[in-house]
């Protein structure tokens, strides 16, 4: 609206309510001018007037003369489904007659009333008039819609002195373009149903394999309302209008499955406890209880069942695929040539939600975050370059597009008083700018204000040709990253991607006897490495300054037959670091997974790493078992244990003595196994320990691997490492 309207001509009222000790302005810089949402419309935000009030006291409100409003927006429901009927009844009736009796006071003429397609009754294609009036409530879905229902018909008896629009909207959802938006973890209808099931409190539920949802796309909403406030500016007319802003009934990208839309959350994330079932309602009932089992009759597991019970009571009123006539435009609708882009949508749209309540409030730091506190920076720098030049209509344009594709995952965290916390900071956490055509800096970029992460375009005019990004550490080296690839590689299109296909190869399980080998063999390592002499003297940390030359280049890498990618990569490098480390057995510390990286998306992002310690030789036997060590699983867990007892006794001095004697910190991820058809490169680089002299980072997309590579060492270059390592 602030874009639509001349805000010369015309003033935007927000009407607020104190809350919980916050004044109206208080909440709207915590809430409105602060949000990731506004980036870039502090000019226009400033603008707008705020009042105080609420809908039960509209009467006291007292307007100059000069400043009456002539149009007024009325959102605010209560759209708690669960609630009781006094308190629908109480905010969704009376509220509607409130705001039609003040519009009247306050002798404005125009009145925008939000409400439901769901006020039609169960089984009918609802179509864009008002129902009749004294409809039985059992015909409703639930006494929400019931509640709006009545609503409706009490704005119609003031239909004669004001000029009203009412505007329905099926289930809002997921913006279906770049909007960096997010809904809190107590929405309502899929929404609400993803957010439980994705916080672990909704673990069984049933779904017919008949039902639809009928959802609209939030930015979409807004485009209608907005489109409804310009041209009731300008009519005069009195009969009462209806809008429903939904998709039409043969839709099938909008009006949503919900089987599929839950089997897409699966897919994204398997770990995810919660089961579906098909069957009746009465098979159900029997079904629920055998999954609660014997703690039903336990305080706390009865509530549980009761729980279940409200929520599967709910999503059984909407079993039937409720569909309405449309009266929006054809061509408001984007055209989706990836049908699950819509599902996936959703599901990061509400993840990104619950991310963004918790990291607000402040989310510990996880065990594998406060292992690293000695790093000399904790900030990963990185640089990603395109195929083709990438043209905007202006530089705003490409610095939104950008912002909203990295905004939108959460993947940064800003820094607040308590280092063992990770937090969202008032709307410091991200900024983009063009980078200045003559500045030569490789990866990441120099910061320019207080932010979490700092994004600089490369490019000129409102052309982009790549993008350099610094971010913190917490969000776990470059598989964050990998998570924003898909978004990145689909800057040029309308509509973001959100996944890679899934890779075709699949890691291969150890046996138990090779588990425990690696197991013996890993202990045997680590107590050898701990207790024999540095090869390098220890500087004293204050005095310290270290300077570390970095290296980049893309290329085919082969892979050695019968050895994984890392492994065959691993032996290119070597006999490099060999001959610049002048010794035989060169000390490896490579960052082993402990979380699947795919559901990075939908789980909080944090660091997911721990350190493998390996030693590599010219021996092929110790070659071949420390190539097992990375796959097992009983080493990963040796070296969680290791990690989590040095961070929970503070015994840091022993993680130091470690990192004196670990020659390279390498790391390789594949981001993908085909190229990709707008990304052409893709560099990082992790902040490492000032004690470790080399530093290799590869990640892989499709037949090209983009290296990396890092060097403390005066003698040695990291340009000429990188020469070597390509022989």
């Amino acid at each position: 609206m602030l874009e639509r309207l001349d805000l010369e001509e015309d003033t935007v009222v927000c009407l607020l309510r104190a809350k919980k000790g916050h004044s109206v302005h208080d909440r709207w810089a915590s809430e409105i001018v602060a949000d990731s949402l506004f980036s870039g419309f502090a000019e226009a935000l400033a603008k707008v007037q705020i009042q105080e009030g609420d809908l039960d006291h509209l009467a006291g409100i007292q307007w100059p003369a000069d400043s009456r409003p002539d149009l007024i927006v009325h959102c605010a429901a209560n759209v708690k489904t669960l609630d009781t009927y006094a308190n629908l009844y109480a905010d969704n009736v009376l509220g509607v007659k409130n705001i039609c009796e003040a519009a009247i006071q306050w002798s404005c003429s125009k009145l925008v009333l939000i409400s439901t397609c769901y006020v039609h009754p169960k089984t009918t294609v609802g179509k864009a008039t008002l129902l009749p009036a004294d409809l039985p409530q059992s015909l409703f879905t639930t006494d929400y819609t019931y509640t709006k229902y009545l609503g409706e018909h009490v704005a119609a008896e003031y239909q004669d002195k004001l000029q009203i629009s009412l505007v329905r909207l099926s289930c809002v959802g997921a913006p279906c373009g770049w909007l960096d938006a997010h809904p809190t973890p107590g929405a309502m209808a899929h929404l609400g149903i993803l957010s439980l099931i994705l916080r672990g409190r909704l673990l069984y539920v049933r779904l017919p394999s008949t039902m639809y949802l009928s959802t609209i796309p939030v930015d979409l909403v807004a485009r209608c309302i907005v489109d409804t406030v310009v041209s009731q500016q300008t009519s005069d007319l009195q009969a009462l209008q209806i809008q429903q802003v939904c998709a039409k009934s043969e839709d099938s990208t909008w009006n949503m499955s919900m089987p599929r839309l839950l089997q897409t959350l699966k897919r994204l994330a398997p770990k995810l406890p919660i089961q579906i079932v098909d069957c009746s309602e009465a098979e159900f009932v029997g079904k629920l209880r055998s999954f609660v089992g014997w703690s039903a009759w336990t305080p706390w597991g009865y509530k549980v069942l009761r729980f279940h019970q409200e929520v599967n009571n709910f999503i059984t009123q909407f079993a039937d695929g409720q569909r309405f006539e449309s009266t929006v435009p054809d061509a408001y609708f984007p055209v989706l040539q990836n049908k699950d882009a819509a599902y996936e949508q959703t599901c990061f749209y509400v993840a990104r939600g619950n991310h963004q309540h918790m990291i607000e409030k402040g989310v510990p730091k996880a065990i594998l975050d406060k292992f690293w506190t000695n790093l000399p920076s904790h900030d990963i720098i990185g640089r990603i370059g395109f195929r083709e030049p990438i043209e905007f209509e202006s530089r705003e344009q490409a610095i939104s597009r950008i912002y909203d594709c990295f905004a939108s995952y959460r993947p940064f965290f800003g820094v607040v008083e308590n280092p063992s916390v990770l937090k969202y900071q008032d709307n410091t956490r991200l900024a983009v700018r063009f980078a200045s055509e003559s500045d030569t800096v490789q990866l990441g970029c120099n910061p320019w204000t207080k932010a979490s992460c700092h994004i600089e375009i490369e490019g000129s005019g409102s052309t982009v040709k790549a993008i350099r990004m610094l971010g913190h550490h917490g969000i776990g080296d470059g598989t964050a990253l990998i998570g924003v690839l898909p978004r990145i590689n689909s800057l040029h299109l309308a509509n973001p991607s959100h996944t890679f296909p899934e890779p075709s190869i699949t890691p291969s399980s150890l046996t138990w006897l090779q588990e425990f080998a690696c197991f013996m063999y890993y202990i045997a390592a680590f107590i050898i490495l701990f207790f024999r002499p540095a090869d390098r003297e220890a500087d004293n940390k204050k005095q310290r300054v270290v300077s570390r030359t970095i290296a980049t280049t893309s290329k085919h890498i082969e892979k050695h037959a019968g050895k994984t990618f890392t492994m065959s990569l691993l032996e290119k490098t070597y006999p490099v670091f060999r001959a610049a480390c002048n010794k035989e057995t060169i000390i490896y510390c490579i960052p082993a997974v402990v979380q699947n990286p795919k559901e990075r998306g939908l789980n909080l992002p944090q660091n997911v790493f721990v350190p493998l310690i390996l030693p590599f030789t010219s021996n092929s036997d110790e070659n071949a078992i420390a190539a097992l060590c990375m796959k097992s699983k009983a080493v990963k867990m040796l070296n969680w244990l290791f990690v989590y007892g040095i961070t929970a006794t503070d015994l840091y001095g022993i993680r130091d003595r470690f990192h004196e004697r670990i020659d390279v910190v390498f790391s390789s991820l594949l981001a993908s196994e085909t190229n990709l058809e707008s990304v052409e490169s893709f560099h990082y680089f992790a902040p490492t320990p000032d004690e470790v002299p080399f530093t290799v980072s590869a990640m892989t997309i499709g037949r090209e691997t983009h290296l990396s590579v890092g060097s403390s060492m005066k003698e040695y270059s990291a340009s000429s490492l990188l020469d070597q390592i390509l022989v």
